[in-house]
């Protein structure tokens, strides 16, 4: 690893403040690898490949989504980006002025570029009854009515939830929706006479692949799950590994992905996502057996230097 692939891998850091970047050691790994999670978020193609040869194993921050108000807004045409940008005005990040008014406008284009999940927040802002929930929620369905055929798992999901239609949740969950996998596990959308088992298994299959793909609450859920389990079958013989099938995964290995999740949200809340000190810190501190308000801290503390309101509230308590 020679000293200029590590400067070329690192200059995207130029544009970004150190100070903004780290707070009161939310940051495990090493400062060297957090520097190129950091550089590899900001869009660095070198600081993935250095960061992967210097350390293999270390989970970064995704250089898919925007993360920074910044990142957010030179992205915000329409879809995803808008969605994400929208937050930082909902909640007043990063020194953003709180305007629900404008998150509305950004979810609206979110939903316009197709974006479902931002079609169907905007049905939760309107008052039920009103004309404009209906208007909200025709055009929720006229596009996830489009989408879902095309293999959109959001898509399915909505029109399912919209009509409570059972088909709709298996296709969903065949599409890779853990939402919709989960319901069909349980009542009112499993019957009596349902089998749940599959569902149960495909829930726990896709919860560990988004949880290896870099999702940090996925691998929170999961890990969460598994030490549940454990403890549940603490003392109960399961010699042909029942419980194990069920949850794809070994009941011991709890801990691996718990800790995962840590690493993920780490990275992320480095790079200056707000939403994953925020995940963090409330997984943390409603961790089971007992809240680990040590390890939530530094994630409430990073979330309230990004001017996260209700970060800094909790912190003063």
């Amino acid at each position: 690893m020679t000293p200029s692939r590590i400067r070329r891998a690192l200059r995207p850091l130029a544009r970004v403040s150190l100070g903004d970047a780290f707070g009161d050691g939310c940051v495990r790994l090493s400062l060297f690898t957090a520097l190129l999670a950091m550089a590899c978020a900001a869009g660095s193609a070198p600081a993935a490949r250095v960061l992967k040869a210097a350390a293999p194993n270390a989970p970064v921050a995704s250089s898919g989504p925007c993360m920074t108000f910044k990142a957010c807004s030179a992205a915000c045409g329409t879809g995803a980006p808008c969605a994400r940008l929208a937050e930082f005005y909902l909640y007043g990040w990063s020194g953003t002025k709180e305007d629900e008014a404008r998150a509305i406008a950004l979810y609206q284009r979110a939903c316009e570029g197709r974006h479902v999940t931002s079609c169907d927040l905007l049905v939760d802002f309107t008052e039920s009854g009103t004309e404009e929930h209906k208007a909200a929620e025709a055009r929720l369905r006229a596009i996830a009515a489009e989408e879902c055929p095309r293999g959109d798992a959001a898509a399915c999901l909505a029109l399912a939830e919209l009509d409570f239609d059972r088909p709709l949740y298996r296709r969903a969950c065949e599409l890779g929706s853990i939402k919709a996998c989960s319901k069909l596990t349980y009542k009112p959308v499993a019957t009596d006479t349902d089998e749940t088992r599959p569902w149960l298994v495909r829930t726990s299959q896709l919860q560990r692949k988004a949880c290896e793909a870099g999702d940090a609450k996925e691998c929170w859920s999961f890990g969460d799950k598994l030490r549940m389990m454990n403890s549940a079958m603490s003392g109960i013989p399961d010699p042909d590994g029942h419980a194990e099938e069920l949850m794809s995964a070994p009941l011991s290995s709890a801990p691996m992905y718990l800790e995962r999740a840590i690493a993920l949200w780490n990275a992320e809340c480095a790079a200056g996502w707000v939403r994953a000190c925020v995940d963090a810190a409330d997984a943390l501190l409603d961790a089971k057996p007992k809240p680990r308000r040590d390890d939530a801290l530094p994630f409430l503390r990073r979330a309230c230097e990004l001017e996260d309101k209700r970060a800094c509230e909790r912190l003063s308590h």
